[in-house]
Parts: structure tokens; sequence; C-alpha cells
């Protein structure tokens, strides 16, 4: 696991085609925005599991929304 620190604004890059920016920082959570290509799916951990759970697999990237 990589582990670094990051301010308000400042980005991680995956690949070329991947962005995570700090937006927010509070007390109990941070707000993160993410830039990635439509063919790639972002979920919270918890949906995650629960379409792996669902035996619904991940969904086709056609179907997913993911406004950039």
């Amino acid at each position: 696991m990589l582990i670094i620190s990051r301010r308000i604004g400042e980005v991680l890059r995956i690949n070329e085609d991947v962005r995570i920016m700090v937006l927010d920082v509070d007390k109990h959570s941070v707000k993160l925005g993410i830039q990635a290509p439509r063919h790639v799916v972002v979920d919270r951990e918890e949906i995650y599991v629960q379409r792996l759970q669902a035996g619904a697999g991940l969904p086709a990237p056609a179907a997913q929304s993911n406004p950039q």
C-alpha cells in the first residue's frame, strides 16, 4: 500500500488518464474529485462488495454513469 499526504487542491495521478483531487478535508472525512475515462469503473468499496455479493459483477462500461 502506498501512503502519501496531499493538501486541498493537490492531485494524485494514476497512469495518464486518472486524476484524484483532494477537494475538502474535515474532522472525519475527505472529499475527493475523481476524473477517469468512462471505461474505468469507480465505486465506493461497499457498493463494489454489494455488486459482487449480488452476483451482478461489475457494470459494462457503456452502462456506467461517470460524468466528467
